[in-house]
Formats: structure tokens, sequence, C-alpha cells
């Protein structure tokens, strides 16, 4: 029942508008012409008020200056804010391998030494024992390992 309603409606509305378009655009161009003259008339009104525009600084947009413009000072500061704990965790991490690169520099100075000693060869051996034979006969006379003979 209601969409039958609702096409009557819609159709008796359009023919109702087809059938007095006369009228209808009369309507509309009255309200139009009448819009129109309040704006002409709203716009040819003297206008005493001054508009104040805002002076923007001009921005100097350098990474050196965004560092330290004080325009930036309280987002700075925020961020510092923010990132403090990020920071000390930095330094620590800083300080640590500051520290392991000590004890690795310290660590291959140890090594670099122990390469550098002098290895004992078997010839080095032997002429340890011919050394001690030659005091050992200097000293008692006898020939032989001390205890042993």
């Amino acid at each position: 029942m209601t969409r039958g309603l609702g096409n009557d409606f819609s159709e008796g509305y359009e023919l109702g508008i087809t059938d007095n378009k006369e009228d209808v655009q009369e309507t509309v161009e009255g309200w139009m012409s009448r819009l129109r003259n309040q704006v002409t008339a709203f716009a040819q009104l003297p206008v005493d008020v001054e508009i104040a525009r805002p002076e923007f600084p001009s921005i100097n947009y350098s990474a050196a200056n965004i560092v330290s413009s004080a325009s930036t000072a309280p987002v700075r500061a925020e961020l510092e804010l923010g990132m403090e704990p990020y920071m000390k965790e930095c330094i620590r991490q800083n300080g640590l391998l500051e520290e392991q690169n000590t004890l690795l520099k310290n660590q291959n100075m140890l090594l670099n030494d122990i390469r550098e000693k002098p290895v004992i060869q078997d010839s080095d051996v032997f002429s340890s024992y011919q050394r001690s034979q030659r005091e050992f006969f200097a000293r008692t006379g006898r020939v032989g390992i001390s205890g042993i003979d």
C-alpha cells in the first residue's frame, strides 16, 4: 500500500511540477534574484574592519638552526625527555664497547708478546745440558749428572 502511495506521490509531484513549469520557474528565479540582490548589497557595504594578518617568521630549515632554534625548544625538550632512556642506554652501550675495545687491545698485546717470546727448541735443551755438564765437571772433576753417577 505504501509503495503504491509512494509511486503515486512521486508521480504526482513530478506531474505537478511539469504542469506548473512556468510557476515553478518564476518562483525559483525570484528566489535567486532576491539572493543575488542580498549578496550584491552585502558586498557593497563599506568594511571598516582591518583584518590583521599574522606575521610569520622566516624559517631557516638548516639542521643547525632546527636543533638550536628557540621556536623548537618545547618540541626539542619533549623529544629529549622521551629519548632520555634511549640516550642513557646508548651511552651505557658505548661505555661497554669502549671497555671491550680496551680489553681486546690488551689481549692482542699479550698474544703478540707470547708470539714474540723465544720458543725452546730441542737444540736449546741439548745446549743447556752440555753447559750444565761442563759446569758440573769444572766444580767436581767428575762426568755425569749430579745424583745419577
